[in-house]
């Protein structure tokens, strides 16, 4: 039976049909799945973390605006810290020179300050980058929960928007050549790029709607 699934494992398996490259025309990006292996180092426990199955129904059914999700993408010299609204699908994109623990709450706590009034909650992986996640929910006056291990599914508006972040900014795009402005840039596109979960309006739109601003 024809899928999704079989479409793309056809892709993979015949990339190079007729002397061209199919890779390039899809609009994501996927890395060859492999087998993930148990890793000996000892997991880093981030203390007074929440879990995420302890979020609020009003969170998890996506019925209000101001539920964020984030998470950081890697580049050469650098990363980006996606920060992803659940209902509205709006995104901001923050680059940073590293993901130092302190250097990612205070982009986060810049970055939300001016919405911290309609700012009520940010999911993220259970990482250390994220360890001083306590600092923003204070200066937030948030909560803040952590997924599971491995369960980036758990995030998924987040996954899907760094999935399209990497449309623009493949693995070894060097961040140091790269400006605000383009950064801006891109992020403008993907917060006016209609969505199918909400029928095809754009982030920007769907806020405008509902009368919120997210952002400059």
């Amino acid at each position: 039976m024809l899928s999704t699934e079989a479409i793309y494992l056809w892709l993979y398996t015949n990339r190079f049909h007729k002397g061209e490259d199919l890779l390039k025309h899809l609009r994501r990006g996927h890395r060859k799945r492999r087998k993930r292996r148990l890793n000996k180092q000892p997991r880093v426990t981030i203390k007074g973390k929440v879990s995420i199955h302890q979020r609020d129904d009003i969170i998890d059914n996506q019925a209000r605006i101001g539920d964020f999700e984030t998470d950081l993408v890697k580049c050469t010299n650098g990363y980006f810290i996606t920060i992803t609204e659940r209902k509205s699908l709006f995104n901001f994109i923050v680059k940073i020179p590293s993901k130092n623990a302190e250097i990612v709450e205070q982009k986060l706590i810049q970055t939300l300050m001016p919405t911290r009034c309609k700012t009520h909650s940010i999911t993220s992986d259970n990482v250390t980058e994220f360890a001083k996640f306590k600092k923003v929910e204070e200066a937030l006056n948030i909560k803040w929960f952590s997924a599971d291990p491995y369960s980036s599914q758990q995030r998924g508006c987040n996954e899907n928007k760094n999935g399209l972040l990497r449309q623009y900014f493949k693995n070894n795009t060097d961040l140091k050549l790269i400006t605000e402005n383009e950064v801006m840039e891109i992020q403008n596109i993907l917060n006016n790029r209609p969505r199918k979960k909400n029928k095809f309006v754009s982030p920007n739109k769907f806020l405008s709607l509902h009368n919120v601003a997210l952002g400059t």
